[in-house]
């Protein structure tokens, strides 16, 4: 039989403790991927599952930071966590100032010793100015060309803490004189550093200083810190994986929760021979449910999909939107500022455009907190009661989708959604902002870009298979 090639956009980006596998003479070993590819369109438009468990953390964006899509089903009144698993939140005490604009005492001169301690000796040379530091022009803050910055900040703290830190070049963080963390380089975004046992027992009563010490060797330069109280996601008992494969265009997985077998698969239709489909964001998750004892199950799928999808950093405010197109219902959640095109540097994540959940008529959807709706949904199959529409972090909201598989018995039931993503524009070339090559033609919109994904859900289900096989 001729060989297949096995095609992705992206390799498989390697975690940390990827293990290396050797060949040897004899039968071939079972080898796994180093990471499972769940939607793969574009570097932005990208979530995968690090872990042969599905179940075992939370999907992530390629270059390794959260970037959540859980799946929880019902089954007989009873929910097990399906795919991937909530991303803590943060409870604010030192607010970062992308979340909460912030006055520091610092200064760019070479402090007197002491300078980390609560009590400052000598305050002549600091100065009063807002949070971060950066050498970017333009942006809120306060200018920071210089090598060295030295900052200090004062609240009233209780509780245990990770740091928040954002650090262009070389940092050392102190709290009340205690060092909590020393990093060195910069990788442009937020780093969670988790406070030392030395650091908790340095809080008091009253006023706590937090006091950072930054060097900018080179060119580039930022800094701004927060604390923050972490609060794990609640965890559900989890269905236990049977199997996962990945083919040329999907990653298919199989669960047993209770009686139930259920099947999950993802679609991205990246077939070349259809540049329109393949230039198309827009994915296709499918669920199959059966029950092998042939008795009936009530079964429900709920999947949720964290704000951060649509947003470069926990903290920058998104807000929803809803609508139909075609056959289909619609939610999207995008930042608030829309800065397109506007950053650069590795490791970002897009933060304009929006990220769609669609589903037919008859699934349920709802926006809000991502553990309220995971816990709603277990309690009751249904999602919370909408609240008012606001902005608020991307870490602190979700967007969910709930099917109704009805009744499973020995006929396998089939539902599906869509996840799409509309950057509306790709790519800046030589200072003008391009659009994406499904957008072209100026009056496309992303509703006539679902609801023609979803006229082609069936071909195009039928052909990538046949195409992977």
């Amino acid at each position: 039989m001729p060989g297949r090639l096995i095609y992705r956009p992206l390799l498989f980006p390697p975690p940390e403790n990827a293990e290396t596998i050797r060949f040897a003479a004899g039968p071939a070993p079972r080898a796994r991927a180093a990471a499972y590819p769940l939607i793969t369109h574009t570097p932005y438009f990208s979530v995968w599952a690090f872990q042969a468990t599905l179940t075992a953390a939370p999907t992530r964006y390629w270059a390794g930071k959260p970037q959540a899509l859980e799946v929880v089903v019902r089954v007989d009144g009873r929910a097990y966590q399906f795919l991937g698993q909530g991303a803590s939140g943060y409870r604010t005490t030192f607010a970062m100032a992308e979340e909460q604009s912030y006055p520091v005492r610092y200064t760019f001169q070479q402090p007197v010793a002491g300078w980390k301690r609560p009590a400052l000796a000598n305050s002549m040379g600091w100065k009063t100015g807002p949070a971060p530091f950066k050498s970017e022009p333009g942006r809120p803050g306060t200018a920071w060309t210089g090598r060295d910055v030295w900052v200090r900040r004062k609240a009233n703290l209780a509780g245990a803490f990770v740091v928040l830190l954002w650090h262009d070049d070389n940092a050392e963080v102190y709290l009340n004189g205690v060092l909590l963390t020393k990093r060195a380089g910069a990788d442009g975004q937020c780093d969670h550093i988790d406070v030392p046992a030395a650091g908790r027992a340095a809080l008091c009563q009253g006023d706590n200083v937090l006091a950072l010490n930054c060097a900018n060797p080179q060119s580039g330069a930022h800094l701004d810190a927060g604390l923050y109280e972490e609060l794990p996601a609640p965890r559900l008992p989890t269905a236990r994986q049977m199997g996962v494969a990945v083919a040329a265009t999907q990653t298919t997985s199989t669960f047993a929760a209770s009686p139930v077998r259920l099947t999950v698969n993802f679609l991205s239709s990246l077939l070349l021979n259809e540049l329109e489909t393949v230039a198309r964001p827009v994915s296709y998750v499918t669920f199959t449910a059966v029950a092998p004892n042939g008795q009936p199950h009530p079964t429900q799928v709920l999947l949720a999909e964290a704000g951060t999808l649509a947003s470069d950093t926990p903290y920058q405010e998104v807000a929803a939107r809803a609508g139909a197109a075609g056959p289909l219902r619609w939610q999207a959640l995008g930042t608030v500022a829309q800065p397109v095109l506007a950053k650069t540097g590795d490791g970002r994540r897009i933060d304009w455009g929006y990220a769609y959940l669609a589903a037919p008529v008859g699934a349920l959807l709802g926006t809000g907190v991502p553990q309220i709706l995971k816990t709603t949904f277990a309690s009751t199959r249904a999602l919370p009661a909408a609240g008012p529409a606001c902005a608020v972090p991307a870490q602190r909201v979700a967007q969910a989708a709930v099917l109704d598989l009805g009744h499973v018995a020995a006929q396998p039931v089939e539902k599906h959604l869509l996840l799409g993503y509309d950057e509306q524009y790709a790519v800046q070339y030589f200072g003008q902002n391009l659009r994406p090559w499904w957008r072209r033609g100026p009056a496309t919109t992303m509703e006539q870009a679902l609801a023609a994904a979803e006229a082609d859900y069936a071909r195009l289900r039928q052909k990538a298979t046949a195409f992977g096989q």
